[in-house]
């Protein structure tokens, strides 16, 4: 597989957060917010919304795709993107994660892992 630098910067943005992922010289932009009523995260990607639900399994947290809008409009089960995501906590204290995204009759969209090493915080108040 082959090894690019990643970037991932989160920015504040009404109720929700921008998501801007760099890959080499490819970047990808969405807005995920988290949405009360549904009990779910909801990611934009431009004309595509996606209902993210989230769980723990040993030990990592895995994100599936729920449900899924196309300009607005719902997209039935058998044309909803399935993903295989899940982040982690790595041996050496890094935030893992391995994502990959799938539709079917096409099949892998986009697969990536890794991890990103996250500053130290300073909890001392």
């Amino acid at each position: 597989m082959p090894r690019t630098r990643f970037r991932l910067d989160v920015a504040p943005q009404g109720r929700g957060h921008v998501w801007q992922r760099s890959f080499g010289k490819y970047q990808t932009r969405s807005r995920l917010r988290f949405d009360p009523r549904k009990g779910r995260a909801v990611e934009r990607f431009g004309p595509v919304e996606l209902e993210l639900a989230a769980s723990v399994q040993q030990g990592a947290l895995v994100v599936t795709v729920e449900r899924a809008r196309l300009f607005g409009l719902p997209l039935p089960r058998a044309l909803c993107p399935q993903s295989a995501s899940m982040e982690y906590e790595t041996p050496e204290g890094h935030l893992g994660f391995d994502v990959s995204a799938s539709l079917p009759r096409i099949g892998l969209l986009v697969r990536y892992s890794g991890h990103i090493v996250l500053p130290e915080l300073d909890v001392r108040r």
